[in-house]
């Protein structure tokens, strides 16, 4: 079973290298709103945020950005890019 993993934004650079594959693909039906290296940015400045799913030997299998909107009532996790392999379980465990 996969566990997720928030990327601090000071971590981005180090994992990038696993990660990068993964989202390339992902932004590749992006409709060009952005770039894989300004996402890479966005990252880095915390404007989004990085969350990996990998298993027990933290190989990750699976990576995905969120861009946190927040409403009065609301917070919302908008995932902007996603990449990998995961299942419904892994993606279960992720939404808690």
């Amino acid at each position: 079973m996969l566990k997720f993993y928030v990327v601090e934004t000071h971590r981005v650079q180090q994992i990038w290298k696993d990660v990068e594959d993964m989202l390339a693909k992902a932004m590749a039906h992006s409709g060009g709103e952005y770039s894989l290296e300004q996402l890479k940015v966005m990252l880095t400045q915390g404007k989004q945020t990085l969350c990996v799913g990998a298993e027990d030997d933290l190989k990750i299998k699976c990576a995905l950005t969120i861009e946190w909107i927040n409403y009065p009532n609301d917070r919302v996790a908008f995932i902007t890019a996603i990449g990998g392999r995961t299942d419904k379980l892994g993606f279960k465990q992720f939404e808690n």
